[in-house]
């Protein structure tokens, strides 16, 4: 978003055309999607951080390349979830 409005910016600063078509839509697009954008970065950091904190928890390694990747984690889970379903039938 950020990348955007300076785009904007930009272009405002360096045209004299006030009517160019890109300004005109982008402004209130801007304007109306910013909080939203905002929002998804905000969760996204907090999922990442309750992700972390449930890796830690079950005593995975979340460090360097080694780490446990989320895929590979919830397929662990997937795949005990399946081996305990098949051993209580």
């Amino acid at each position: 978003m950020e990348r955007l409005k300076d785009e904007v910016n930009t272009i405002k600063k360096t045209s004299n055309d006030t009517s160019d078509l890109f300004v005109l839509k982008m402004q209130p697009f801007i304007r109306k999607m910013e909080p939203a954008v905002h929002a998804l970065q905000s969760s996204g950091r907090a999922l990442e951080s309750e992700l972390r904190e449930l890796l830690l928890y079950f005593g995975e390694s979340i460090e360097g390349s080694e780490g446990t990747k989320p895929e590979d984690f919830f397929n662990l889970v997937l795949s005990f979830s399946r081996v305990l379903q098949v051993g209580v039938i």
